[in-house]
């Protein structure tokens, strides 16, 4: 974890990354009787983690943060990083000067560039492809659950009803993706609006590839 933190934190210096809130390394911040240790240190985010932001405001802010979680896939994919778990305990909600606002926390799993090591976990089985692997590159580890968690953002912008459906996830769960094609929640989605049919075919096309070769978000929303 010390490589890990200390590679996002050089990183983080270098350029604020999107989404992320500030981490800082320090290696020799604590001493312990004859022996010092590292520590992290972050601000603390006063936010509301997505499933349960989207079920209380019953989806009011969906269009908002399906546009930040577009803008900032694209940002992180642009500069090789991923925070590696994209899932709702990991988006808080927050109010920003201009509305909902959405942050990114636990970076256990992140990839920055100068980083070696794998991913530490393959992400919530609710968001991820069935086959991902740690090994993953950063290039692609984040693509297929920003698609989920988009379809999912737009579904309740088209019906904000949906919204009561989030918890512990947004509107799709693993039992859907290990058979997407079969699904009676899939199947109701598509009938929501001819948008969700189009990005439910992306993630249908994303699922019969191998992991990690989903496309990234901004090319599937044009």
């Amino acid at each position: 974890w010390k490589e890990r933190y200390r590679c996002i934190a050089a990183e983080h210096r270098r350029s604020a990354i999107p989404g992320f809130i500030e981490v800082e390394f320090l290696p020799d911040a604590l001493r312990i009787r004859d022996s010092l240790y590292p520590i992290v240190r972050m601000p603390w985010v006063a936010g509301t983690p997505l499933d349960d932001h989207l079920r209380i405001s019953r989806g009011h802010s969906a269009e908002r943060l399906a546009e930040q979680v577009l803008r900032i896939s694209r940002l992180l994919e642009e500069r090789s990083i991923a925070h590696g778990d994209l899932q709702h305990g990991n988006m808080l909600v927050r109010e920003g000067k201009d509305g909902a606002e959405l942050v990114l926390v636990d970076y256990d799993s992140c990839l920055v560039p100068g980083l070696s090591l794998p991913s530490a976990e393959i992400g919530h089985a609710n968001f991820q492809h069935p086959d991902r692997r740690p090994t993953d590159s950063a290039a692609s580890a984040d693509r297929f659950a920003s698609l989920v968690i988009y379809m999912s953002l737009r579904a309740m912008v088209h019906d904000a009803r949906l919204a009561a459906q989030c918890e512990d996830a947004l509107l799709v769960r693993r039992t859907d993706l290990v058979d997407w094609s079969r699904s009676p929640r899939v199947a109701a989605l598509r009938r929501v609006d001819p948008e969700i049919d189009t990005l439910c075919d992306a993630i249908g096309d994303a699922l019969a590839r191998r992991a990690g070769a989903a496309r990234p978000l901004q090319d599937v929303v044009g």
